[in-house]
């Protein structure tokens, strides 16, 4: 993904959780080759490389799932820091080897700062 953010951007969701409110089905990913076992919200650019992501980690009950709006996507961080959540990963790929040699991680709460820089929000309406 580059450095700037084009909607929609996609993440991962349970469809075993269909029942429940935005953003709480929002899957996050275990990132074993940490050696911590840290949860990642995971966000990709284009909704084939979520679909190629899913295909190589077999995980069925996962759907990719279009975050359309900035708001939606600071409703999922915030949603993911209170799960526990530290890490975020774009565009997360896998090689031929299975490795995961491509894509960017940084924290939840630098990303939302990035992205709070590069959006400009409304002020609120006054009545």
């Amino acid at each position: 993904m580059s450095s700037e953010l084009r909607y929609p951007v996609w993440t991962l969701f349970n469809t075993e959780l269909t029942s429940l409110p935005f953003p709480q089905g929002v899957a996050t990913i275990t990132r074993s080759e940490s050696g911590r076992g840290d949860r990642a919200l995971m966000i990709f650019g284009t909704q084939d490389l979520a679909k190629k992501f899913l295909e190589a980690i077999q995980k069925p009950r996962l759907t990719p799932f279009a975050l359309e709006y900035p708001q939606q996507i600071l409703d999922v961080i915030d949603y993911c820091e209170r799960e526990g959540v530290t890490t975020v990963a774009i565009d997360f790929e896998f090689d031929e080897k299975g490795k995961p040699p491509k894509g960017t991680a940084a924290s939840l709460s630098n990303f939302r700062i990035a992205l709070r820089k590069s959006v400009k929000f409304a002020p609120p309406s006054v009545n």
